[in-house]
């Protein structure tokens, strides 16, 4: 992570040529930059720009990045995951589970998912309320990066 008014202090960053090209054609006056890695390799930057107007990045923008890049890493191992799976090999439940870091009961609710149950289906065999299962649902969409029961039987390839 790099915030451009910790580099050079002050006004100092500008007396620099390529400091002083790229800031004042845009109007740029700080700069918070981030690499996104996948297993060792580059696969990216995210960078946030502000004007004088908007000041410099505080701790609070850096912390807000940090947990963007890693959404952004997580959300790309994923997608490289699925490409995997999507070789013509069926991933078991216990791998998607482990792959996803499932919860026991989330798992359990993959499972019937993956079996076709309903929620009506769910409910009985669970014995859970309606609640707790769209709550446990919500949960298995978030850590599995997805947004229906169709994207979740995908996973399995």
């Amino acid at each position: 992570m790099a915030r451009d008014s910790e580099l050079l202090s002050g006004d100092s960053r500008f007396d620099a040529p390529s400091y002083r090209q790229i800031y004042l054609d845009y109007h740029i006056y700080d700069c918070l930059q981030m690499n996104v890695a996948l297993a060792g390799r580059n696969m990216g930057r995210l960078a946030l720009y502000r004007t004088r107007a908007e000041g410099a990045f505080t701790d609070q923008d850096t912390f807000a990045l940090r947990a963007l890049a890693n959404h952004i890493g997580l959300a790309c191992t994923r997608c490289l995951q699925n490409q995997g799976a999507a070789g013509g090999e069926k991933r078991s439940l216990p791998e998607l589970i482990a792959t996803y870091s499932l919860t026991r009961r989330e798992g359990e609710i993959l499972g019937l998912i993956l079996q076709d149950c309903n929620n009506e289906e769910i409910l009985a065999k669970l014995v859970i309320s309606r609640n707790t299962l769209l709550k446990h649902l919500q949960n298995l969409y978030r850590k599995c990066g997805v947004s229906s029961r169709w994207d979740l039987r995908k996973l399995q390839g």
